[in-house]
């Protein structure tokens, strides 16, 4: 499950690097441990497969695990990063009950809280204000569908696991791609942006964070 989630991290922002938080396990005798975060980092790479991400996703965990008594709070006034509250080393965390200690509340935005059903796995999703409900189900449904196609199998390169739901492909193919194809004549590109400038000079063409530029600057 942290192998598919960190393959849905990657595909959505393009960073190499993925920090995903985790509890501690609890010891051999079921005793929890005392309340920790851990972070677990891997570089991924789109050229990797699906078995690749899962070993070392593996590897990653279990030093994770055998570092587990090192304090986070510690961890970040090592990094520099001040207090708990100075800023965090990941925003997702994934918990499996039964198998995990108490996650320390570090505030990170969504927490993935995994229950035994049976033969199934279902999944809590705790988030924040600042993951919209919808956001959220998008994430729980690229997750399935990662695990299903990953699974199914091994030897697929990262890049080429399918993302996208059933429904949301339905939607982006159907729904979002019909619809009359107006013919643009033989005009090429440049000269259809200078069309528009010239019939909206002052309408912003470009925003990037608080920097915006109108046609006629572009």
């Amino acid at each position: 499950v942290v192998a598919a989630l960190k393959i849905c991290l990657f595909r959505y922002t393009g960073r190499a690097r993925i920090v995903t938080g985790s509890p501690p396990r609890r010891t051999e005798s079921g005793d929890a441990q005392q309340a920790n975060a851990l972070a677990v980092v891997d570089e991924l790479d789109g050229g990797l497969t699906f078995r690749e991400v899962l070993l070392r996703v593996r590897s990653s965990l279990l030093e994770a695990y055998a570092n587990q008594r090192y304090p986070y709070a510690r961890l970040l006034k090592d990094l520099g990063l001040g207090g708990l509250n100075g800023g965090g080393l990941f925003d997702v965390a994934v918990v499996l009950e039964e198998i995990h200690a108490d996650l320390l509340p570090v505030g990170q935005p969504l927490t993935l809280v995994l229950h035994r059903d049976g033969d199934r796995v279902r999944v809590v999703v705790q988030s924040s204000a600042s993951w919209p409900g919808g956001s959220v189900e998008g994430l729980g449904g690229h997750l399935c569908t990662v695990l299903a196609s990953g699974l199914a199998d091994v030897s697929t390169m990262i890049d080429d696991v399918p993302l996208l739901t059933a429904e949301e492909e339905r939607r982006v193919v159907t729904e979002w791609s019909a619809g009359a194809v107006r013919p643009i004549g033989d005009e090429c590109l440049h000269e259809l942006f200078e069309r528009q400038v010239a019939r909206t000079p002052g309408a912003v063409a470009v925003v990037s964070e608080d920097e915006r530029l109108t046609f006629a600057d572009l």
